[in-house]
Parts: structure tokens; sequence; C-alpha cells
């Protein structure tokens, strides 16, 4: 880990997105959240995880932008889920903003793929540049649910499955951010 301990900012932001990440998939599996207190800790949580992802791209030297602007996706996801706006928020709102989420993150890890590609690291650099397109393919997916406002049939929640998976996938590819290449080595 070559953040050492400064790398505990995306360590954190891993572990909130994986909490995320299941508790998705079990309001998935009930149907549907039943309780507005399971949507405001899942505010709660990107709201955490936005606030991380911030600092530790405050920490990187350079400064990374894409990497504070994944963490203003989930800051603003954060506070929708919080209902700081008012809990009648639609859909395509949450699509759009987890659409910047996944196109920042994807910049970031493609970015880094590159940079160990350079520096002759081709097998790390594949696992960046394939998490930089899986995350493409869900901010397209996305960027599809907002343009077209799709609509699921009432009492099937596959819009929570997918977002669940893409939580899961955000952890995995911050994970993986931790390990990245010296130009994105952190501050101490």
């Amino acid at each position: 880990m070559q953040g050492g301990i400064r790398a505990w900012w995306l360590l954190a932001a891993c572990a909130l997105e994986a909490v995320a990440a299941v508790l998705y998939f079990r309001s998935a599996g009930d149907q549907g959240f039943h309780l507005r207190n399971t949507v405001v800790l899942l505010g709660r949580l990107v709201l955490a995880t936005g606030a991380c992802a911030i600092a530790a791209a405050v920490r990187t030297a350079p400064r990374n932008w894409f990497l504070a602007l994944n963490g203003m996706g989930f800051g603003f996801l954060g506070l929708v889920l919080n209902g700081v706006f008012g809990f009648r928020i639609g859909f395509r709102a949450i699509a759009f903003l987890i659409l910047i989420t996944a196109l920042s993150m994807a910049a970031v890890e493609w970015r880094a793929g590159l940079r160990l590609r350079h520096e002759q690291h081709d097998w790390r650099a594949v696992i960046f540049i394939v998490s930089a397109l899986l995350l493409l393919l869900f901010g397209a997916i996305f960027g599809v649910m907002t343009i077209t406002g799709l609509k699921t049939a009432p009492g099937s929640n596959p819009e929570l499955v997918l977002l669940g998976w893409y939580f899961a996938l955000s952890a995995a590819s911050t994970l993986v951010l931790v390990w990245g290449p010296k130009e994105l080595a952190l501050r101490p």
C-alpha cells in the first residue's frame, strides 16, 4: 500500500460503499425500503463516503479533481437520501448523481491504469483499466435511466439491485485505487 496510513480516507470510503451495497441488496430482497430510517441511514453512509473521497482527493499530490468530483457526487446523493431536498426526489435525480460518480471514478481509474502501463506494470494496469470500463458501463446504464426515466413494474426493484452492484463495484475500485501508481500516492 503506497499511501500507508494516509490511505485511510480511501479505505474508509471503500468500507462505507461496501456497507451501502449490502443495504441495497438487502432492501432489494425485501421488496424495497420499508422504513424511511433505512433510506436516511443509506444517505448518511453515502454522505460519509463523499466526505472521505473529497478528503482523499485533497491529500493527493497533485490534487485529484476527478476523485473530488466523485466525492461531491456521493455527497449530493447523501443529501438527497437524507431528505434535505424532500423525500419526493425521483429516481432520475439519483441516477444522474450515480452517473457523475461512475464517470468521475472511471476517469480516476483510467488515468491510473495508463500511468501504470507507462511504468511497465502491465498486469496492474489491466486491473485499473477493466475497473474503469466497468464503471463506464454502469455510467452508461444510469445515463440511459436518467434520460429515459425508465420505470419498473410495481413490486420489483431491479434498480435497488443495480445500485447494490454499483456500490459493490465502486467499493472494489476504491480499494484498487489504494494500490495505485506513485502519481496517486497520498501526501502526509
